[in-house]
């Protein structure tokens, strides 16, 4: 995640008209999500089984909304954390603020830097 930020504040400080935009699924569970007949149907015992995780965590379907959702909506901008709205684990993705370890930007030019060294390769150099 901290990487995604950073290539963002890179992106714009060069003009570029990308964006990176980050995102989690939550808390997602293969037996929330409704079955794919003929790939995988779920047995009457494994949804019940899922039943009492389902206060907290979502099918893999929604966890796909985040990621949907930034890639897809206009009104998404680069240096956005798209997340579940319930607790960081389930519901309907929004943006969430940026804080704490990810807000860090001297970490993060730190990151970009040991990944530069470590590869050789640093796409914002001609």
């Amino acid at each position: 995640m901290l990487f995604g930020f950073e290539i963002d504040r890179r992106l714009r400080a060069a003009g570029s008209t990308a964006a990176s935009v980050v995102n989690h699924p939550g808390g997602a569970l293969d037996s929330l999500t409704p079955s794919r007949p003929p790939v995988h149907v779920h047995t009457t015992g494994q949804r019940l089984g899922a039943l009492p995780a389902g206060i907290l965590l979502q099918g893999k379907h929604i966890a796909a909304w985040p990621a949907a959702r930034a890639v897809l909506d206009p009104a998404v901008w680069g240096g956005q954390l798209w997340g579940p709205r319930v607790f960081g684990l389930r519901g309907a993705p929004r943006p969430e603020p940026v804080r704490g370890v990810l807000a860090d930007t001297a970490l993060a030019a730190r990151l970009w830097a040991a990944s530069v060294e470590l590869t050789g390769v640093n796409p914002f150099t001609r």
